[in-house]
């Protein structure tokens, strides 16, 4: 009995042949987890964007 492409025999059942490095996998996790880590940073910095441009205008007013 053949084993097809991509596969290994072992014991009894056939597995997968390893793939790629584990690194490459989940890189849109990676970057996802970035955003997320942003975003939660503008969000402790406790700065509005509102209360930015607000203040701006308020310099130049003067």
């Amino acid at each position: 009995m053949s084993t097809p492409p991509g596969f290994h025999r072992v014991k009894s059942h056939l597995r997968r042949n390893p793939s790629a490095p584990a690194a490459r996998k989940g890189g849109v996790w990676v970057v996802l987890e970035l955003l997320a880590a942003f975003y939660l940073a503008v969000q402790a910095d406790g700065q509005d964007t509102s209360e930015q441009t607000t203040a701006v205008t308020q310099q130049e007013n003067r």
